[in-house]
């Protein structure tokens, strides 16, 4: 839940998510979210709880490193 909520103290992508700009200091956000992270925080929590409150799961949570290959082809 710390990543939901303060993002581990890392950089705060989050925070930045819901704010709508990309992190971007001068852009504009045309159509903010409906959402907030309050409410992303009380779902995931809800999510937590339902799974007996601990991760189901190894280490690598699925972060293991891909290799994909894209061929485009502009004619």
């Amino acid at each position: 839940m710390g990543h939901m909520k303060f993002d581990n103290n890392d950089t705060q992508f989050i925070k930045a998510a819901f704010k709508g700009n990309k992190a971007i200091k001068t852009a504009i956000v045309e159509k903010p979210t409906p959402w907030t992270q309050d409410k992303m925080v009380e779902l995931s929590q809800a999510w937590v709880d339902a799974m007996g409150g601990r991760f189901h799961g190894d280490e690598s949570c699925g972060c293991e490193q891909q290799n994909y290959a894209l061929h485009l082809d502009y004619t």
